[in-house]
């Protein structure tokens, strides 16, 4: 049990932590494919662009979810140090090979790429009508994301872009 309490990873024994960290691998190196290819997909086939874009806006939703977990797991908190310069979670841009080693980025810089994504997504969800719903799932989770920053208190202003009334100012009412 202490393992699984100290985040030990052991496949052989299928320990929580090796299960959160193998399946949030596995749903990234994804996402960052669609990331990468959606944009060629779409200009091999136009008639499919807007459809690549929904889905490469997914997909950046997704990798800022799996980073948020996994630094959320396997990292201390965001005020552990008064800058965030404390060692967080390897953030994966791209999707790495089977020689790459990633070394741990710092819990700012996780942060500082999660909400990135979740601003990009955000953009891209939010210039398609039939979109309204998955974009304010998105600025629900970007919200999530802003509180617990500014639960340590460093964004507390950013609160109030993140209200109810986010899906109303960006659209009107539906």
């Amino acid at each position: 049990m202490t393992d699984q309490y100290n985040f030990v990873p052991n496949p052989v024994s299928g320990t929580t932590s090796y299960y959160i960290w193998y399946n949030l691998s596995i749903a990234l190196a994804n996402a960052n494919n669609i990331i990468q290819y959606a944009p060629d997909v779409a200009k091999k086939y136009p008639e499919k662009a807007t459809y690549c874009e929904n889905q490469r806006a997914q997909a950046l939703f997704l990798r800022a979810m799996c980073h948020f977990d996994l630094v959320r797991v396997f990292a201390q908190p965001y005020n552990y140090t008064t800058d965030a310069s404390h060692l967080g979670v390897p953030v994966l841009t791209r999707t790495p090979g089977p020689n790459d080693n990633h070394s741990r980025n710092t819990v700012r810089e996780v942060y500082n790429q999660i909400l990135s994504d979740l601003k990009e997504a955000t953009g891209i969800l939010k210039r398609s009508y039939r979109n309204r719903l998955s974009l304010c799932f998105v600025a629900g989770r970007a919200c999530h994301a802003v509180t617990c920053l500014s639960l340590y208190g460093r964004l507390a202003t950013g609160l109030r872009l993140c209200s109810e009334s986010y899906c109303q100012s960006a659209f009107g009412r539906w």
